[in-house]
């Protein structure tokens, strides 16, 4: 009899380490503040849930959260109730020692949960180092891409800047040329209009003495005509007297 309760409880210890052990891979997965938050009160409070669900054929492990509610059932195999109830009625050691090995294993997977977030809050932090790194390299990158933008925008401005100075100095010289050739043929053109009128004024001139020659001339040929006249008029008065 106390070969097969002996048995019985090393089954029912082989059959909670099974299902403890298949329950806990299916914890999701929760940040290490939260665990180290409550690492002091979560295997007290497994042990206590386990050793409920153990006398109900069912083992259910509960890590109370302030944030986050985490439930996992750990199903182990169906027994009789009654079987049960002479187990932990005859032999009391057995499930102390159960109670024990759950107890262990509970702490032994709390120490292993613990250990894997602050390893994936190493790796965090170590990534986040990594991306800031990278971020500021990324960042040196750019500012320095951006001066090198800024200084070629201002050569290019300034080399601009240099050949709309030289256009306008072109222009200038260009209206300074027109201005010179402008005035240049204005001055002929009122040399011109001085030598014409000029030669105008001489040939007004020229035929005012002509007209004055002309009338001069025609006087005395009159009187040149009028002493003929006369002439004849003494001429034929001494023909007469002659007669």
């Amino acid at each position: 009899m106390f070969k097969k309760l002996k048995q019985k409880i090393s089954k029912e210890q082989t059959s909670g380490r099974r299902s403890l052990g298949g329950g806990a891979s299916e914890f999701p997965q929760i940040t290490y503040k939260q665990n180290t938050g409550n690492n002091e009160s979560e295997p007290s409070s497994v042990v206590s849930l386990l050793k409920q669900q153990l006398h109900s054929n069912e083992i259910n492990t509960e890590i109370p959260n302030p944030n986050v509610k985490i439930q996992s059932q750990l199903q182990s195999p169906v027994k009789n109730q009654n079987t049960e109830n002479t187990l932990q009625s005859t032999d009391p050691v057995g499930n102390e020692n159960a109670d024990k090995t759950i107890e262990t294993l509970t702490l032994h997977q709390c120490k292993e949960r613990i250990k894997s977030q602050k390893e994936c809050l190493t790796q965090l932090t170590s990534d986040k180092e990594a991306l800031q790194e990278q971020l500021c390299e990324r960042l040196l990158e750019l500012e320095k891409i951006k001066g090198i933008i800024i200084a070629e925008t201002k050569w290019q401005m300034h080399e601009t800047l240099e050949l709309k100075k030289e256009e306008i100095a072109q222009l200038h010289t260009d209206i300074k040329q027109v201005v010179l050739q402008s005035e240049e043929v204005k001055k002929q053109k009122e040399k011109s209009e001085k030598a014409a009128v000029e030669q105008l004024q001489k040939a007004l001139n020229a035929a005012q003495m002509a007209e004055e020659a002309h009338r001069k001339l025609q006087a005395k040929m009159d009187e040149k005509f009028k002493a003929v006249e006369k002439a004849n008029e003494e001429c034929v008065i001494l023909q007469q007297e002659l007669t």
